[in-house]
């Protein structure tokens, strides 16, 4: 269903915060990591926030992942700022 409102409405971008493993039931292809952040309880944890490459059928897009916790994108409290490198990022293509 998700699939079928992507390819009705064709976005221009796709930002979305979901566990990481339901990715590899999506056609993307990973262009680059824009921003991580170490988590401070767990050293080993690394919250990252990476840009794919969207492709169903003939239709492509970007799509920005962000992880997931308890609220979308909370390891990165500076939403705005955030935001702002995505778009500077995103400009760049």
């Amino acid at each position: 269903m998700w699939k079928e409102l992507v390819l009705e409405i064709k976005p221009d971008l796709i930002l979305i915060s979901i566990r990481e493993a339901y990715l590899n039931q999506l056609p993307i292809d990973h262009v680059q990591t824009i921003e991580s952040k170490p988590s401070v309880k767990n050293s080993n944890r690394v919250y990252k926030i990476k840009h794919y490459k969207l492709k169903f059928k003939n239709f492509i897009t970007d799509l920005v992942w962000g992880s997931a916790q308890n609220t979308p994108l909370q390891p990165f409290k500076e939403k705005y700022e955030l935001g702002t490198k995505i778009k500077k990022h995103l400009d760049k293509k």
